[in-house]
């Protein structure tokens, strides 16, 4: 199967459970790097990062409140 994604890059918010991780997940199925976003679950986030790295892509887990503007400007930046 190509990697249609290949050399992209998605943010996910909320990423560290539910239909979050579920689309982080199939992001990287398809050859996308993936960010997530999460708010106070860093082991559960750290858990979908493994999982993505698993699947050959880069990924990379972000505590960010997008309730909160300035939060929400740092995650951009990273």
């Amino acid at each position: 199967m190509q990697k249609s994604l290949n050399g992209k890059v998605a943010l996910i918010t909320g990423g560290s459970r539910g239909l979050g991780a579920s689309t982080a997940e199939a992001f990287a199925e398809l050859g996308a790097d993936v960010a997530i976003s999460y708010v106070a679950s860093a082991d559960k986030a750290e858990g979908v990062v493994e999982r993505l790295k698993a699947k050959g892509v880069r990924a990379l887990a972000i505590q960010s409140d997008q309730a909160d503007t300035a939060a929400a400007s740092l995650l951009v930046k990273n």
